[in-house]
């Protein structure tokens, strides 16, 4: 879910910029943020400034990053643990996202009211308005005019309301006011009793908490109904995992939200689509087809694990239109462009083949399934095969064994996101292509032989930086 769009440019540098400062060891100058950002000087120094005192707000007046002219700009103490809890300090700070926030509540009733309340001028409430429903318009949701309402099917709603109160707090706070977290936690505990579910995680436990309260905030808006239509509010955790527990083994693509979020932490273990009249099971049987003839032979031991993510893909994008994220609504377009662009040419080719062969409406879902599909391939280690291919040589006056050990470490860290071919230069022939040479000495004649290449100077006991550096010249190959 690309929740992003809802902030400014300027909030979004901000987070930009923290999530670099955290990651620094050294005061940064503002030459290398004016440089890695490509923001003029003064507007960066006042995002500087703004990031000072959200920082400030967020710790609760403690100071954690220091501002200095003439040398820059460090956090003074780690922030990785609370990285993501300050980036949802910040996002629950911007007005749309508030505004979106209070119409899921029910709690907004005029325009005027709402103004009254947050002092905010009715114009830009409006405007903020006009945001919103382009926003929701790709998910095929609307506001009510009038009331105020989020409408649309009501599977729609609730994928979106998770995935949205997910990705804006990034999990680790509470958004929801009215339900009791601790009380939500026990109905978890409960559920997962009931279910009889082993080795599930935290965090999915913490997803399915959310996903709960969105079902609980639901029904008592009276916009869904459990199927016992006589509602106990007060066991109402009680009633909602009763029926939740009798779904969530269910066999079949209909369930809808219930089988997705389900399936996505293995509730449901092995799925039966066996139900020759199912769009997923023709989907599914018709992809394992082609797939195997377009791209590799899944491994016989594998190939039920395949079909289940498959079955659960085609449930996926026959039940709910224009998530292109995952369930956690993680959006991968970044790292795909990033990585991956020509295996998700190919597999968005692949997805209008079935589309032409199966006349299923669910392949319109392009961006969901190529980016599901390509974990097939992550799964495999066949993520960079259809990539350009970066030969690296290694100059060096290790021992032999040290040699391929440097190699192996390179491919180890490398291997896996890049297609790169690792030559030791004992081994290179006449005037085969060579993209980049790592050298330990950097002497004249080694420039004079690598004269078309890039050459990186690393040290013969590698260390993260000689890995970063190597990777940053590989992707500026790789996108030349």
């Amino acid at each position: 879910m690309k929740h992003f769009e809802l902030i400014t440019e300027d909030e979004l540098l901000e987070i930009n910029i923290a999530l670099y400062l955290a990651e620094q060891s050294n005061f940064v100058s503002t030459e290398q943020l004016i440089s890695i950002f490509n923001f003029p000087e003064k507007r960066l120094r006042k995002i500087v400034n703004t990031l000072q005192k959200d920082l400030i707000d967020f710790n609760e007046g403690e100071q954690v990053i220091t501002v200095i002219r003439n040398k820059g700009v460090f956090f003074d103490v780690c922030l990785n643990d609370d990285l993501k809890r300050f980036i949802a300090f910040l996002l629950n700070k911007n007005r749309t996202i508030t505004l979106l926030s209070e119409i899921i509540f029910g709690r907004v009733t005029s325009i005027s009211d709402y103004s009254s309340q947050f002092f905010i001028g009715e114009s830009t409430i409006k405007r903020q308005l006009s945001d919103l429903r382009i926003f929701l318009k790709r998910y095929n949701l609307e506001i009510s005019r009038g009331s105020y309402e989020i409408v649309g099917e009501e599977k729609q709603i609730q994928l979106f309301l998770y995935l949205f109160f997910w990705r804006i707090t990034r999990g680790v706070v509470w958004p929801f006011d009215s339900i009791d977290e601790n009380q939500m936690k026990l109905d978890v505990n409960n559920l997962i009793s009931q279910l009889n579910v082993k080795n599930i995680t935290e965090i999915d436990k913490r997803r399915l908490m959310f996903y709960l309260a969105i079902n609980k905030i639901r029904i008592s808006q009276s916009r869904t109904q459990l199927k016992n239509n006589t509602i106990d509010r007060e066991n109402l955790g009680l009633q909602l995992n009763l029926e939740i527990a009798e779904d969530s083994r269910a066999k079949y693509e209909d369930v809808e939200l219930y089988y997705q979020f389900f399936q996505s932490i293995g509730f449901t273990g092995d799925s039966n689509h066996d139900i020759k009249d199912s769009e997923a099971t023709i989907a599914t049987n018709k992809c394992m087809q082609f797939f195997e003839e377009k791209f590799f032979l899944i491994p016989s031991e594998h190939r039920k694990e395949v079909e289940t993510w498959l079955f659960y893909c085609h449930s996926f994008s026959k039940q709910f239109v224009n998530f292109g994220c995952d369930i956690n609504g993680y959006d991968y377009s970044e790292y795909i462009n990033k990585y991956c662009k020509n295996l998700n040419i190919k597999l968005i080719e692949f997805i209008r083949l079935l589309k032409k062969e199966t006349n299923l409406p669910l392949f319109e879902e392009e961006q969901y399934l190529s980016t599901h599909y390509m974990m097939i391939f992550a799964k495999f280690d066949k993520l960079p095969i259809y990539e350009k291919k970066i030969r690296i040589v290694l100059e060096s006056g290790l021992p032999f064994f040290a040699r391929d050990f440097v190699i192996n470490q390179i491919k180890s860290y490398l291997g896996k996101k890049y297609n790169i071919e690792l030559i030791d230069a004992r081994f290179l022939e006449g005037n085969e292509k060579v993209d980049m040479a790592l050298v330990t000495i950097p002497i004249k004649e080694i420039s004079i032989k690598y004269e078309k290449a890039q050459l990186i100077t690393i040290n013969r006991d590698l260390s993260l930086n000689d890995l970063k550096k190597i990777e940053m010249k590989i992707l500026s190959l790789k996108h030349a």
